[in-house]
Parts: structure tokens; sequence; C-alpha cells
């Protein structure tokens, strides 16, 4: 009897996992650090295209391959279809992995997927962006980003999560550089909820604004969902004024009392939300 036929072709999802495990290799820890204009450094793995290069080709080379029209380097972090012009836009959302299978997979997908696909073909071109998982540290060096958005991201991470986030930005920015920070605002909520106090449905809105509750998902599907780098499903913490101010000021960020960022202007006039900059101190 022959041996069974062992099949080499890893399909699809062989594919995009192997992709995934590419994309998240740890550099080392020299390669993180701020390098002086003289020095040369090697980031052939480097898991941002444009940040991959030929040896020994000198590392702000690269960074220029990022920077806008104003020579800067923005990013918008976790903004999933929301893309912006002069940003890098930052996401990780597993649909991004499906894109380029849109047309044979669309007779199956549910219509919120279709239309997040459907938006985020058309905005793709001609912005950047760069697939990567925002739970994790960026990879970029010490010193180089002149601005990060994060906007509506942060309340799908764990507050331990949160606050290693918020060190890896306070480490790429430029001092000198801000974070702009957009999340949904526990204090207008609540209040809401205490003024409608005794109201069944207005405890059942809180609860679904809140957006811990999960429904019709197994266990199997949220593991998957996570697997594949889609934050956590729904809101993982809530954060009001004090509380965001005190975990950007724990990362040593400085609160800017005006927003006069590169994304000043984004979603300014949604309800609901704490809108927030911060900066990193100048020494």
């Amino acid at each position: 009897m022959h041996p069974p036929r062992r099949n080499n072709n890893p399909g699809f999802f062989g594919e995009v996992f192997r992709t995934r495990r590419e994309s998240r290799k740890r550099l080392p820890i020299d390669s993180l650090r701020m390098i002086r204009n003289d020095e040369k450094m090697t980031w052939n793995d480097h898991p941002i295209p444009a940040l991959r290069a030929a040896p020994n080709e000198p590392l702000p080379g690269r960074l220029l391959k990022l920077r806008n029209r104003h020579g800067k380097i923005w990013l918008n972090v976790g903004g999933g279809n929301f893309f912006m012009d002069d940003f890098v836009n930052v996401d990780s959302n597993v649909l991004c992995l499906l894109a380029p299978f849109y047309p044979a997979i669309k007779p199956v997908l549910k219509a919120p997927a279709r239309e997040w696909l459907d938006t985020y073909k058309a905005r793709r071109l001609p912005h950047n962006f760069v697939f990567a998982n925002c739970r994790f540290s960026l990879k970029f060096p010490a010193n180089s980003v002149d601005h990060i958005l994060i906007s509506h991201f942060l309340e799908h991470l764990h507050y331990e999560d949160a606050v290693s986030v918020l060190a890896n930005y306070f480490s790429i920015l430029r001092p000198g550089g801000t974070l702009h920070i957009i999340v949904p605002d526990l204090a207008q909520t609540a209040r809401i909820y205490l003024d409608a106090f005794g109201d069944p449905a207005a405890t059942e809105a809180f609860v679904d604004w809140l957006g811990f509750r999960k429904r019709r998902m197994t266990r199997l599907l949220v593991r998957m969902l996570q697997v594949t780098g889609w934050f956590e499903i729904g809101h993982c913490y809530v954060y009001d004024v004090p509380l965001l101010s005190k975990l950007a000021r724990n990362a040593g960020f400085d609160i800017r009392p005006r927003n006069d960022s590169p994304s000043a202007s984004w979603r300014l006039k949604d309800p609901w939300q704490v809108n927030m900059l911060f900066q990193k101190p100048v020494p």
C-alpha cells in the first residue's frame, strides 16, 4: 500500500496564517533604537514594506518613503477603512486580508462585511496603507513619527494592552510629536442613563452602548477573529476625560489644551466622545 500523498499546498487560510506569522516577527531590540544619521542598519525582514531595503541601506532613506508631502510621518492607527490623506493608515482588520478574494467570496458574505469591503476597495487607493496588528507595538524607530491618530480603537483593547500601546507611541513619537485620541465618552452616556434611571429600556440602551455583549457569537468564532487580529470583539474598556488623561500622563504625555494637530477636524462633530490631544514633551 502506498503511503497517503502529502498535500504541500497550504491553501488560502494556510497562506493567510503564514503571512500573519511572518508579519508578527519580533525585531532585535537593537533595531528598534533610534540611530544617528551616520549609522547604518539592516531591516530586511521588517513587516512594513516601505522600511524593508537592501542590506546596509541607511534607515533615514527608508523613512523618507513614508513621509507625506509636508515632509512628516503621520499615522492613522486602527482606523479600519477610514483612510486619511497624507497619513500612513495602519490596520489589522481581517477583512483587509480577504479583499483580494472579494469577487469570489462576495456571495457568501453578510451585508455588513460586503459594505465594509466595498468601502475599503473604493478608498484604498491612492492612500498609503500598512497591514499590521495594532494591538502590538508598531515597528517604527524611536523618535521617528510626527503625529499619531487613534480614533475609536483604544476602547477595543484591554487596559493593560492600552498601557503598552501608549508606551510604544511615546517611544516612536519625536519630542514635540502629538497623539490624538478619540474614544466613546463614558461620562456623557452615563448621565443619560442616570437621567432615565428606572426605565429598563434606558438600562438596555446603556449596556448596548458599552458593547460588552456578544450576540449570536460562539466561542470558536470569537477566538478565530482574535487570532486573525480583529482586536477583541466589542469594547474591552471605556473611558472618560479623567481616566484617559491619567492613562496618557502615565505614559509620559502632556495634555494639549487646543487641538491644532493634522487630524484636528477628524470626527469633530460626532457626539458622545472624548476627543483629546496629547504631546510628547521636548527635553
